[in-house]
């Protein structure tokens, strides 16, 4: 699971992605539906923390600016998702 204030956000912009005439508030939906929403972020979310992480594996460091910015990639999927593994290791 990613960290909460992330997998809320993402939640509300995946209810809120085709805009928001005519739907109730995010505040007022059922907790149900809520859950619902937060399941959908927390799939997408994990898939991009797995993509960044995929991209920092293939990256191949051939300078000291590399491997900075592979560590960089590597800190940040796992601040995503803190159980995030490569696309490839499954």
């Amino acid at each position: 699971m990613s960290i909460p204030k992330l997998t809320q956000k993402a939640a509300r912009a995946v209810y809120e992605y085709a805009g928001t005439d005519g739907l109730k508030k995010w505040d007022d939906l059922p907790p149900t539906i809520q859950i619902s929403y937060v399941e959908e972020a927390e799939a997408a979310i994990k898939v991009v923390a797995e993509y960044l992480r995929s991209l920092a594996d293939d990256l191949d460091p051939q300078c000291d600016e590399d491997y900075f910015v592979k560590g960089s990639m590597v800190a940040l999927s796992y601040a995503i998702d803190p159980d995030v593994e490569p696309l490839d290791a499954k």
